[in-house]
């Protein structure tokens, strides 16, 4: 889908709602689609398969992460292009919506892999006190 097709359906389906952030979700999903892809294509030839996935297994979050850096597609909003040795030293700044403006609330140093929540504003959770409990939605 051309990114002006998906701007379309996009435009179709969101009824009076409107997220900026839309195609970067898009983007989003489809880059963790493929990478989870690569993974069951890699495990595959080892004899293995996605079900053994263990959460706190290192060699879990290693092979996830070779998948996310080698995943290459045109998305909706940009290129996403295979992680290269120059991109290793940038800086990601970790960026949320707060009334309307985009503001930074931490950066990631993939070279030291340090989230660092103190070069940013402190999060105001929705639910008043802390970040809400994980669980599954299912409809």
């Amino acid at each position: 889908m051309t990114a002006a097709e998906y701007a379309g359906q996009y435009d179709k389906r969101r009824d009076h709602e409107y997220s900026r952030f839309h195609g970067y979700a898009y983007d989003g999903i489809w880059a963790i689609a493929l990478a989870i892809q690569s993974v069951a294509q890699k495990l595959k030839a080892k004899g293995r398969h996605l079900k053994e996935f263990q959460y706190r297994d290192p060699f879990w979050g290693q092979l996830f992460r070779d998948a996310f850096n080698e995943t290459s597609f045109t998305g909706v909003t940009e290129k996403r292009k295979e992680k290269s040795k120059d991109s290793e030293k940038l800086l990601r700044r970790l960026m949320r919506s707060r009334d309307g403006t985009e503001v930074k609330i931490a950066e990631y140093d993939p070279v030291f892999d340090e989230l660092d929540f103190s070069k940013g504003v402190p999060i105001i959770w929705s639910t008043g006190g802390g970040p809400p409990a994980d669980r599954t939605h299912r409809k």
